[in-house]
């Protein structure tokens, strides 16, 4: 199949129910090094995102992007996603 479907790339994260990682943001704006989220946050659009940048590790329920899960803490009303790769 050519197309794989967005809902498919969710396979590929594990799941962190009520953690996040703080900092470690992908997309921040310089010179500020202010961090900002995505224009989603729905998990299977995320996922999709995730896989298309190699820098990517994981994200949030809040549409951030990370480049590290290393720093994974306990975060009421959060979930993170960690590719199951890294």
């Amino acid at each position: 199949d050519r197309f794989i479907s967005p809902w498919s790339a969710l396979d590929e994260f594990q799941v962190l129910e009520d953690h996040d990682a703080p900092g470690s943001d992908l997309l921040v704006s310089w010179p500020s090094q202010a961090a900002f989220n995505t224009w989603t946050n729905d998990p299977a659009q995320m996922a999709w995102l995730c896989r298309l940048d190699t820098d990517c590790v994981g994200f949030n329920s809040n549409g951030y992007l990370k480049t590290s899960t290393k720093n994974a803490v306990e975060t009421q009303g959060c979930t993170l996603y960690v590719k199951k790769s890294v």
